[in-house]
Parts: C-alpha cells; sequence; structure tokens
C-alpha cells in the first residue's frame, strides 16, 4: 500500500511538471523566442516526463491490496453443516506468502467452473472428513480439503471475486485436530469388531498387525490426538496376548 501511493504520488508532480514545461513552452512560441532544436527539446522532455509518469502510475496498480470480498447469501451457504470458524479477512492474507507468477497464472486461467468445482470438492472432503472411520481416508480428504482451500485463498489473493463463504486452511487444520480422537476411537472399535469375526487366533493377529503398522506409519499425522499412545498400547498388549495363544 505504501508503494502505490508513493509511485501515484510522483507520477501526479511528473504530471504538473509536464504541464509546467508545456507552459513554459507555450510562453516561449508565443513570445517568438524559440527555433527548431528549442522546440525539439521541449517534446523530448515533455515525451520522457509523459512516460515515466505513465510508467510509475502503471506500477502503482501491482501493489493493489487483496480485493474485498463480498459475501452474499450467507444463509444459502453450502456449508451450513460445518460449524468450523468461517472467517474470510483478507488483510490477513498476504501477497508475499504466494509468488507472483502464481497470482498471474490464477488471474489467467483460473475460471468460474473451476472455482465451483473447488467448492464441490471441499465441501465432500469435510463431510469424509466428519463421517468416515477409514484413517487414510480422513487424512488423505483432509490434506486434499487443505489444498484446496489454499488454492482458493490465493484466487483471493489474486483479485477473484469469491461470493460463498468457505472455511480457511487453518480452519481445515483444526478441524483435522478436533476430529482425530473420534476418529481413532471408532476406527479401533470397527478393528476390534472386525476381528472379533475372524474364527482364528492367527486371523485375528494379523489384522491387529496391519492395524499397528497403519498408526505407526501415520505417527506424524496422529500422534496430536490424546488418545493415540493409549490406543497403541492396547493394540500392542492384544497382539501380545494372541501372539502367546498362537503358539
Amino acid at each position: 500500500m505504501i508503494m502505490k501511493t508513493i509511485f501515484r504520488l510522483i507520477s501526479t508532480i511528473l504530471w504538473f511538471v509536464v504541464l509546467i514545461v508545456t507552459s513554459a513552452g507555450v510562453a516561449i512560441v508565443i513570445q517568438n523566442q524559440f527555433n527548431i532544436a528549442t522546440i525539439i527539446i521541449f517534446l523530448v522532455i515533455i515525451n520522457i516526463l509523459i512516460g515515466l509518469a505513465l510508467t510509475l502510475w502503471n506500477k502503482s496498480n501491482k501493489f493493489n491490496n487483496a480485493q474485498q470480498i463480498q459475501i452474499e447469501n450467507a444463509d444459502e451457504c453450502i456449508f451450513n453443516d460445518v460449524d468450523v470458524n468461517y472467517s474470510i479477512q483478507t488483510t490477513n492474507m498476504s501477497t508475499k506468502e504466494v509468488p507472483q507468477e502464481i497470482l498471474r497464472d490464477m488471474r489467467t486461467h483460473y475460471s468460474s467452473v473451476q472455482l465451483e468445482n473447488d467448492m464441490r470438492i471441499l465441501q465432500e472432503s469435510i463431510d469424509l472428513m466428519r463421517n468416515t472411520k477409514n484413517i487414510e481416508t480422513f487424512l488423505s480428504r483432509s490434506d486434499l480439503a487443505q489444498r484446496t482451500s489454499l488454492t482458493i485463498e490465493q484466487a483471493i489473493i489474486a483479485g477473484i471475486r469469491v461470493k460463498e463463504k468457505f472455511p480457511l486452511s487453518k480452519d481445515i487444520l483444526n478441524l483435522k485436530i478436533e476430529l482425530l480422537p473420534k476418529l481413532l476411537d471408532e476406527s479401533y472399535l470397527k478393528i476390534q469388531h472386525d476381528a472379533s469375526k475372524l474364527k482364528t487366533d492367527k486371523g485375528k493377529l494379523g489384522r491387529y498387525q496391519k492395524y499397528l503398522e497403519l498408526l505407526e506409519k501415520q505417527e506424524y499425522e496422529l500422534d496430536t490426538s490424546e488418545n493415540y499412545e493409549d490406543i497403541i498400547h492396547d493394540i500392542k498388549q492384544e497382539i501380545n496376548r494372541l501372539s502367546h495363544s498362537n503358539k
């Protein structure tokens, strides 16, 4: 914003200088105190000043802040069932965080159809995060939701108008953290239920071992949940019990 103001101020000053130089030239012509060389010098000076003024004014346009987003029909928002914190504040979005080439590409190629598709993907991903008991599905969809939300945020920074409310990428992360304990509990209960239907301890052992491998593989995603360590401990105990009964 500061650079934009400076460039426009300098550009305005240059236009005043152009006006003064032009007035001086006209006065000289009226007084017949001129020759061809003087006229050429005046024309060159005026052209240079005009060129500088236009260049600075155009450069100032590149420093426009992200456009204010107009949220319309909030009650009809497609995310009515998502109780994460909706807030679109362009003041919190910095163009410094997004490479300029990405913003240029989005202004050129990011269409209303793509925006509509991203909104649909975001809604579907959040619904799956809430309803799935499959850890891999949950993690892949939470990652997709964060990336999709980030894309829409970048579109806003690029100056693309977005009418609908949507959760920011940080809101998706908070939702993920909120849902993780419930996901792990339900996932573990499902494994216990599935294992109980198997006829042999060997089959049950294999099911628990596979589940433990998944939890440990995704530890960096799951260990923020308060019940992660407890579930790991319970599974290892069950594996140990089944291993001994299998001998």
